[in-house]
């Protein structure tokens, strides 16, 4: 049952703040349903691994129903990707990249491949008329209807446009034809040496893409059923236990809304941060991808350590704390709740996130962060996105969602409803409409684990092994 407390000047403030940062923080979801999701893009990428296949199928003698099979899979997603940018775009969807006119070139060379020449070039067509000013879209389509009208018109610069604009199979097959129309017999056998090696490394890759978390899942579900059988032999488990609060609601609201949200989030990364890069001429939009992977962990540390050093400066005059607060145990028994609880996290999130796509439908925003692993090649960008996304977040969210939120909670809520509580605040955090229901069920495992092992060290790991697996997704998404 919540406790009044006296209200005063401070907690006027306090609260006057809190409310002024739900605001914005609302303001920012609901402009994220204007934002569309990255996950259509991960399901291409994987359609696109599935045709890399094709070479090792056709080299296998493999029936020739597979390969059609195959290409009408890939067809059919590809041009609901068409039609579902189609709709965004008419209904003032947010798309700030070319998305809809290079889904286009795609699409016709898999109607080209397919045998269906005219309707590959009404669909190249298309992508001449949807393109982007000074897109270079346009050119790599008329470099394609070039190839495969009747009679073909080969460009002078039709090589390097296919390089540059098109990737893995759908560069390939367009080469395939420019080599096979020029007559080139060694620049084709090339080719197809290209062509094995990148087969076999789609293969790999779907291996690990679906075999990982197919095992990882059916060990989770293994978990959740030895639970569940303990539970009804009813035998001694970790129990769900609260903490002794010595603060009142105030400071939880100073923490999580005025201190994370106005001054970490908004004050530091979105006024102060780049002010002071103006005023200094620095223009963080010059950099390269690597330079931004690491502009993204630097800020991401600034504002971690703001955060929680106005954490400690607040927590000060309640010291000493309790003994059960922030602890960081390394002689427990941590790995095996991480661990463990990574397992049963795969089928639960999973499960929620495939709920969460007929919810949303392809809108509600991503990560910003996702998109941007997904279309590096570089490695060094891909490290540091690892640092901030597998130790960085793990480390600052742990000790305030799970640490101090969740813990603070336990005061005025039963430990489940503050489980609950500080696993939706955890989901709302990350500003994504279609992120919320499944982080929600992540936030609410990881309050489950840290609950029960009472060492943050196991939550941490929880999270930054499940980071670590989606920028494993993605690497493996991203390979050319």
């Amino acid at each position: 049952m919540l406790q009044r407390e006296p209200m005063g000047i401070r907690r006027l403030l306090v609260w006057s703040l809190s409310l002024l940062a739900c605001l914005l923080m609302g303001n920012v979801l609901l402009n994220s349903w204007q934002q569309p999701q990255v996950q259509s893009q991960l399901e291409l990428r994987q359609n696109e691994l599935s045709l890399q296949l094709l070479q090792l199928q056709d080299q296998w003698a493999s029936a020739d129903g597979d390969r059609q099979t195959t290409l009408a899979t890939a067809e059919r997603s590809f041009r609901q990707r068409v039609e579902q940018l189609q709709t965004n775009s008419a209904s003032g969807l947010l798309v700030q990249t070319d998305q809809l006119s290079q889904a286009q070139l795609e699409l016709g060379v898999i109607e080209a491949v397919n045998g269906n020449a005219p309707a590959a070039i009404a669909t190249w067509e298309n992508a001449i008329a949807t393109a982007l000013p000074n897109s270079p879209n346009p050119q790599t389509a008329t470099v394609l209807i070039g190839l495969w009208q009747d009679p073909p018109r080969l460009l002078p610069d039709a090589e390097p446009q296919l390089r540059s604009q098109l990737r893995g199979w759908f560069q390939t097959q367009s080469l395939e034809q420019l080599y096979r129309l020029q007559q080139r017999s060694d620049a084709l056998a090339s080719l197809v040496k290209r062509q094995n090696r990148a087969a076999w490394q789609a293969l790999i890759a779907l291996l690990l893409l679906n075999g990982l978390p197919l095992v990882g899942s059916i060990l989770g579900l293994g978990i959740l059923g030895y639970l569940g059988w303990r539970r009804w032999r009813k035998q001694p488990f970790p129990p769900l236990q609260g903490w002794t609060v010595p603060w009142d609601s105030t400071v939880v609201a100073w923490i999580m809304l005025p201190g994370f949200i106005l001054i970490g989030q908004i004050g530091l990364n979105q006024l102060l941060l780049p002010t002071l890069l103006a005023a200094v001429g620095f223009d963080s939009s010059r950099l390269d991808v690597s330079g931004q992977a690491f502009s993204i962990l630097v800020r991401y540390s600034l504002m971690a350590g703001l955060v929680l050093g106005l954490l400690a400066w607040t927590l000060q005059r309640y010291r000493p704390l309790p003994p059960d607060w922030f602890v960081l145990r390394w002689r427990s028994r941590w790995p095996l709740w991480g661990i463990g609880g990574y397992w049963v996290a795969l089928p639960v999130v999973i499960g929620t996130s495939l709920l969460n796509q007929l919810i949303w439908q392809g809108r509600g925003g991503s990560n910003p962060l996702l998109e941007l692993v997904l279309d590096s090649g570089s490695r060094s960008a891909l490290f540091w996105f690892w640092v901030t996304a597998a130790i960085a977040a793990p480390l600052f969210e742990e000790v305030l969602f799970r640490g101090f939120l969740l813990a603070s909670l336990t005061r005025w809520l039963p430990v489940r409803g503050a489980i609950a509580l500080s696993g939706l605040l955890f989901a709302l955090a990350h500003l994504s409409l279609s992120e919320v229901l499944p982080l929600f069920a992540l936030g609410c495992l990881l309050g489950e684990v840290y609950t029960r092992s009472r060492n943050l060290l196991a939550p941490m790991l929880l999270h930054g092994l499940w980071n670590s697996g989606t920028l494993i997704s993605l690497l493996l998404l991203s390979q050319p």
